[in-house]
């Protein structure tokens, strides 16, 4: 007995097949294109034999036509996007290669193509994405915070210049990271504290740590190389290191600015054409003053190439503030080099050599100083006498109030070695080299009366709601100025000799407890109770510059003027006031 199965084959009662070609036409329509025998064998495949052969499907043609069109169909749509990822990948290769042959001003206007996946990039963006606040709070935090940020663009021509980046925006994990960073740069402000709106009903430490774990979200991007390797990612990595420096992390701050420059010269902006983006040059020029300002503060090597004496000896800008920036930053580099010099000099057979090189080179470097100075118009000099009626007056005040400030922070640091090799000794019969003596007077006048002009155009900085935000930055300036009055008046007391500088004293030490009171006010306000260890040291040796002046002899002892001799015994006493000098070590203050 035989059964039959629908294809026509015939099936023996045992379960075995017996091979048999198709009846009549009904072959399939693989085996009719090919004109070859539809045929099967005796395995349990329901396909025939050529079609198992060729790995196609084993269609009978009592299947519709139509069905076998549409699987045509999507062969050819398979194909087509086949086709389009191909002509994709060429373009990115092409992309890529001319990425890599452009000139360095081409370079510093785009992104360069980063070897990152869209998907691993829209995937970063989706956790950036997820951290970031509703548009509807994160818009009250920049009001309330007074958008510290803005201020990089008061002399970049037009800000709203933007550089697309080959990812869009809406997955551009950079744009994101920025905005993180701008987010917790306004809740870090004394003003966002004192005023935030009903919905932040949190406590102050709370929204400390709310910014910081937006900044450690978007350390997810700016950790990348690959991705900060852009004019966006540079500008991104410029407000990670203010953020740090406003909440009181100089060091790192430090760190994180000579990385964005040594990315930034690497990409070549210390090249740039006169016909470049003004925002590009904007970038570049807040680089290199970041880089400065804080390598000079925390006693580090200057990251610029030629230590950036020459960076910009053709102006980006015809704005006087922002000149008077450009030609500090080439005496920044100036007094770095000579201060790397001299802290390795008290280590060195050729010491006196060294000093004699510190005169000359302090003389040059002072005349810079006053060259700079006559660079600008008189006028740019006189301190406000009425109020800003805009936000743009009050930016541009401002801007010009701490450069004013810079330019004394600079001559204090310009004559200190000169000052610390005379305070470590106070006493003229132990001063051997004759050209101390003789420069010793004019650095003293000279650091006394920048000191003061430092602490005279502090309350007016501060009268601008933004400068909260650069608080910790300018405290090293700050204490520098207030302690440099004390010691210059600690000096005189012991020298026992007459000065000019007595008559002047009322009014300078007036200074100090104001700015003092100040400093305080301005801690509280931030929630900084643990930031006033500068604030005791002033104020302690304010102390003893009242006790000197009452007859009491002290003596200034330093490190570097000790040639690299150690008193670590001294430090352990209650009555000694210790200061800390950037390349120059500790300076200690006690009664003998």
């Amino acid at each position: 007995m035989s059964l039959v199965d629908p294809d026509g084959s015939v099936r023996l009662s045992r379960g075995r097949t017996k091979q048999q070609l198709r009846k009549g036409t009904f072959s399939c329509w693989e085996c009719k294109r090919r004109k070859k025998r539809c045929s099967f064998d005796g395995s349990p495949a329901m396909a025939c034999v050529s079609c198992q052969r060729f790995g196609t499907e084993c269609r009978s043609q009592e299947t519709t036509e139509a069905s076998t069109s549409t699987s045509q169909d999507l062969e050819e749509r398979v194909h087509h996007v086949e086709c389009l990822v191909d002509q994709l990948a060429k373009q990115s290769t092409a992309v890529t290669k001319r990425a890599k042959h452009r000139t360095s001003h081409v370079v510093a206007n785009s992104t360069i193509t980063s070897p990152w996946s869209m998907s691993r990039c829209i995937s970063l963006s989706g956790y950036l994405h997820g951290v970031l606040p509703v548009p509807t709070i994160a818009a009250q935090i920049v009001v309330y915070g007074k958008s510290p940020f803005t201020w990089m663009w008061r002399s970049a021509g037009n800000p709203n210049t933007v550089h697309r980046s080959p990812i869009s925006s809406a997955s551009d994990p950079i744009a994101l990271a920025r905005k993180l960073i701008q987010l917790a740069l306004c809740l870090i402000q004394p003003a966002f504290i004192a005023s935030k709106p009903a919905e932040f009903c949190i406590a102050d430490s709370a929204i400390h740590e709310t910014a910081r774990g937006y900044v450690r979200t978007a350390q997810q991007v700016t950790s990348q190389d690959e991705l900060v390797r852009s004019v966006d990612g540079l500008e991104t990595l410029l407000l990670e290191g203010l953020y740090q420096v406003h909440n009181g992390n100089m060091q790192n701050g430090c760190m994180i600015f000579r990385r964005a420059l040594e990315t930034a010269q690497a990409m070549g902006l210390h090249q740039l054409p006169a016909t470049a983006d003004p925002r590009v040059k904007y970038i570049w020029f807040r680089l290199a003053f970041a880089n400065q300002w804080h390598a000079l503060a925390c006693g580090q090597p200057s990251a610029l190439i030629n230590n950036g004496v020459d960076a910009f000896s053709c102006s980006l800008t015809t704005e006087p503030t922002q000149r008077l920036d450009e030609l500090h930053i080439g005496v920044t580099g100036r007094i770095i080099a000579r201060n790397m010099c001299l802290s390795k000099a008290c280590y060195s057979d050729a010491k006196a050599e060294y000093l004699r090189w510190n005169h000359e080179n302090t003389k040059d470097i002072d005349s810079n100083l006053k060259k700079a100075a006559r660079s600008v118009p008189l006028t740019w000099w006189a301190l406000p006498s009425t109020p800003c009626t805009t936000d743009s007056e009050a930016v541009d005040m401002s801007a010009r109030l701490m450069t004013q400030i810079h330019q004394s922070y600079l001559v204090i640091l310009t004559h200190q070695p000169h000052l610390l090799r005379a305070f470590h000794t106070l006493s003229p019969q132990n001063i051997h080299d004759t050209d101390l003596e003789s420069v010793v007077p004019y650095s003293m006048l000279a650091s006394v009366d920048a000191s003061r002009e430092i602490l005279v155009r502090l309350p007016l900085f501060l009268q601008f709601p933004h400068v909260p935000a650069s608080l910790k930055g300018l405290e090293h300036k700050i204490c520098l100025a207030a302690s440099t009055i004390l010691l210059a008046y600690l000096y005189l007391h012991c020298q026992r000799t007459a000065s000019a500088l007595e008559h002047r004293r009322p009014r300078d030490l007036n200074l100090v407890p104001e700015t003092v009171a100040r400093l305080k006010k301005l801690h509280e306000s931030g929630g900084d109770d643990g930031q006033d260890e500068q604030v005791n040291i002033i104020e302690r040796l304010a102390d003893m510059e009242q006790a000197a002046a009452d007859g009491v002899v002290h003596t200034v002892w330093s490190e570097w003027s000790a040639e690299g001799q150690k008193m670590s015994d001294i430090f352990e006493f209650d009555g000694v006031v210790n200061l800390s000098c950037p390349y120059f070590g500790r300076i200690a203050v006690f009664q003998p």
